[in-house]
């Protein structure tokens, strides 16, 4: 307000893993296992199966897929597009996407120069192996590897038990009829002359030559004493072991192949000559039964053999017993109420059918989310507060009252900057230019206002406390409608004291301030466990109501700071004309200062006085625990640091830079900077 209007404020404050059921070495490759029986790999990123009670080799799923802990099939996850900090290669450039929230990730963490991504993860070039597509087969002959686009060999094809991988074809062929071997395997000759090794390629070779009087024992696979066998008598016939050929007895008591046996034939041992192989079925026409893997429905066909099924839907499973596709059951992962953490700001929570929630329930601001899911306030060092004038009337433009046009009225010549981006006059009861102005103080870091009413709280007929109750108003529902964001919370400043001199006048204002005011710690600030309220005194001291024998009872409900026009550290206001004192409580800053009634002005110029009084501060070896700033909008006295249009006739305090260009700006910038700097510390 003009001249004597003191300020006086209130300040009011404030996924489970799944056991596989035994115990198997995962240190190397030998485990107790059934054949056929298959497992998921440890990183879920392939499947295993079991031959000869030994894990294979995983054969890997595809990119965004992952191994399922039910069924031991590579799927995509179930609802959501992946499973948290599951990563895939990113299709358009050389890296990997990561999964959160059931989510990918929108860009991708790109490998090194000398990597590429595979499987999810960046892995060392290495020189190319092979020409993409290429085919060849395993050094165990079990699978078929084909050549990807980075030059390295991958598998692309598991045989089954009855088959091997043939070197000239480069597929899995029946292992009767590939003339092929797993690599280090060895048997005899079938003249028993030589031991014979498999090469590195799957092919049998001849590895030993046995000495004249020695001969391969088909049991130990390596040359013993003939002495030591029991050789046959000239003549003899037998069938060979694998079947394959009838054996006859030569003169020297070895024997040799007679007949070798067509492909559907095999030997007879009874009949020692080949027969036509009887083919066997496998099934009765008709009958079904689930695949392996529980995701496919297979029918015997006419001919006795499985066909290759039907594909479940994605969310079904084949029922062995059944022998139908039903929907699957999902396990729980959660108990219902439980919560997570999902990064830093925010938690999931567990349904009623045990399942996460897709959606994140964000954290409070200044809040942080712990383990247990519990989000957790952290407190800044230093609270800013601003003082907040609510006297702006502007209900009739031509009026000359003050209750009706104070921008007229005071002869005001500043025009601040409104919610459309113009400069003008407002009301301070328009709720859309207030809570424009209170995002703003959020967004700038300050903590809270102090609604100045130090000329009596019903002075002029209650408009000044009308429009600061309309202001405290916007404040409770930009705090509950914006909680990720700065609080911004409120109190007055009362200050007829300085006109009747009786300390009963602080008891009677305090009075209607907790009857009209909602002093709750969630809208007021609070200061010392209770909400701070400010007295401008004027020229008397604060001894004249700590000395005050008669009724505090309201006075007392709130922590009583005191503010003048004397520069006093520690003080709350007003005007700090010999600069900014430090104090282990509270400093003030103010940018400039001129109530236009004959006072010595304190003059901006071109911010070099606001420019020192916060240098004080960052110079400060100790900061205080509050800082406040005078003021937001005091336009009457020359304090307002929000943007404004200064270019008006009779205006002495136009806000120009250090080239003398106007700037509207200048001091909320100032003003944003410095709080930015002073939370960094």
């Amino acid at each position: 307000m003009k001249t004597l209007w003191n300020k006086v404020i209130i300040i009011c404050s404030a996924l489970t893993a799944f056991a596989m059921g035994c115990e198997n070495d995962q240190s190397g490759s030998k485990s107790e296992c059934s054949d056929n029986e298959t497992r998921c790999s440890d990183d879920h990123l392939g499947v295993q199966v079991c031959k000869d009670g030994t894990w294979s080799e995983a054969e890997p799923c595809s990119a965004d897929q992952t191994c399922d802990e039910q069924s031991h099939a590579c799927r995509e996850p179930a609802g959501s597009d992946c499973k948290e900090k599951e990563t895939k290669c990113a299709e358009n450039a050389n890296g990997y996407l990561t999964c959160t929230n059931g989510r990918w990730s929108e860009s991708a963490v790109a490998c090194k120069f000398d990597e590429t991504c595979s499987r999810g993860r960046c892995e060392h070039k290495g020189d190319s192996d092979c020409i993409q597509d290429e085919k060849k087969c395993s050094e165990d002959g079990h699978r078929v590897l084909i050549c990807d686009a980075t030059g390295q060999w991958k598998s692309q094809k598991t045989c089954d038990d009855k088959e091997i991988c043939n070197a000239d074809q480069k597929d899995c062929v029946s292992d009767e009829d590939s003339g092929q071997c797993s690599p280090e395997e060895k048997k005899c000759s079938d003249d028993k002359r030589q031991v014979m090794e498999c090469s590195a390629d799957g092919h049998w070779e001849i590895g030993i030559e046995c000495k004249d009087d020695e001969i391969c024992d088909p049991e130990q696979k390596e040359c013993i004493s003939s002495g030591d066998t029991d050789e046959c008598t000239e003549s003899d016939k037998k069938c060979a072991d694998d079947g394959r050929n009838v054996m006859i007895c030569n003169a020297e008591g070895h024997w040799d192949i007679e007949t070798e046996c067509n492909t559907d034939e095999t030997c007879s041992s009874e009949q020692t000559e080949c027969i036509k192989t009887t083919i066997e079925t496998e099934c009765t026409a008709g009958e079904k039964k689930c695949s392996q893997d529980n995701l496919k429905l297979l029918t015997c066909d006419a001919e006795g053999h499985w066909d290759g099924g039907i594909d479940c839907k994605t969310n079904e499973i084949c029922d062995p017993e059944q022998k139908t596709c039903i929907p699957k059951v999902i396990p729980p992962e959660c108990t219902s109420g439980q919560k997570k953490c999902s990064g830093d700001s925010g938690y999931l929570t567990c349904n009623a059918e045990g399942h996460w929630s897709s959606e994140v329930t964000s954290c409070k601001f200044q809040e942080t989310c712990k383990d247990d899911g519990k989000c957790i306030k952290q407190k800044d060092k230093v609270d800013f507060g601003i003082w907040y004038s609510t006297w702006y009337a502007y209900t009739k433009e031509t009026s000359t009252s003050n209750r009706e046009n104070t921008w007229t009225a005071w002869d005001i010549p500043y025009r601040p900057k409104l919610s459309g981006g113009n400069f003008g006059m407002y009301d301070s009861k328009d709720a859309k230019e207030t809570e424009y102005y209170i995002s703003q103080i959020s967004d700038a870091g300050i903590d809270f206002i102090i609604l100045d009413q130090t000329n009596n709280i019903d002075v002029d007929g209650g408009y000044i406390n009308e429009r600061s109750l309309a202001t405290a108003e916007v404040c409770k529902k930009y705090i509950d409608g914006h909680p990720d964001k700065r609080p911004v919370r409120y109190c007055s400043a009362i200050g007829g004291i300085q006109w009747s001199q009786d300390p009963a006048t602080i008891e009677a204002e305090a009075k209607k301030l907790w009857e009209r005011y909602d002093s709750g710690e969630t809208y007021h600030y609070y200061l010392d466990g209770k909400p701070l309220l400010i007295v401008y005194i004027g020229n008397l001291t604060e001894d004249l109501w700590k000395n005050y024998q008669g009724d505090k009872t309201y006075a007392s409900k709130y922590t009583i700071r005191f503010a003048d026009n004397a520069s006093r550290p520690g003080y709350y206001g007003w005007a700090y004309d010999k600069g900014t004192q430090l104090h282990s409580e509270v400093s003030v800053i103010m940018p400039g200062w001129d109530n236009r009634k004959g006072a010595p002005p304190v003059k901006r110029n071109a911010g070099d006085w606001y420019q020192a009084q916060l240098d004080v501060l960052r110079k400060a070896a100790t900061l205080p625990k509050l800082i406040v700033i005078n003021s937001f909008n005091e336009y009457a006295e020359g304090t307002a640091v929000w943007s404004a249009n200064t270019d008006l006739p009779g205006n002495s305090d136009k806000w120009v830079d250090k080239s003398g260009q106007l700037n509207p700006d200048m001091y909320w910038n100032m003003t944003v900077d410095f709080i930015k700097e002073i939370r960094k510390k």
